[in-house]
């Protein structure tokens, strides 16, 4: 749901980030920086998953289940218990990769859909290998 940006936007807004609330890590591959995944509105048991690959050329490449397989598994380290995610209902590919990586929806509201995982401890997601998360 973020809209375009340039660089110098996309920096501003990171180091106006509250120093609290927020986990976030950018996302490169192959030695470049291509996006961002992180968790944020932590509740007491469930945090809001987002994460982005801003770079075109590596969409449709598997690189966004990784990046939610991160955070899953960085929320379980956690200890939460779901991870809520919002996107907007005319984005079907995010929709379908949520999906896809077992978040159901729970609710809409003016074309945003919310959708929630719940993290059991039978099924555990390993950490990806095909990018690596920088801070």
């Amino acid at each position: 749901m973020t809209p375009d940006f340039t660089r110098q936007q996309q920096l501003c807004w990171f180091r106006g980030l509250p120093k609290a609330g927020y986990f976030i890590m950018g996302v490169e591959y192959e030695g470049k920086p291509i996006g961002a995944v992180g968790l944020k509105n932590f509740l007491r048991s469930s945090a809001e998953y987002f994460g982005y690959i801003g770079e075109r050329e590596y969409w449709g490449k598997g690189l966004g289940r990784e990046i939610i397989d991160f955070a899953v598994a960085n929320s379980r380290e956690r200890g939460l218990q779901k991870i809520r995610i919002k996107v907007r209902s005319d984005n079907a590919r995010a929709i379908h990769l949520y999906h896809r990586s077992g978040f159901v929806m729970v609710g809409s509201e003016a074309g945003v859909l919310q959708m929630c995982k719940e993290l059991s401890e039978q099924s555990r997601d390993s950490y990806p290998s095909a990018f690596d998360p920088y801070v």
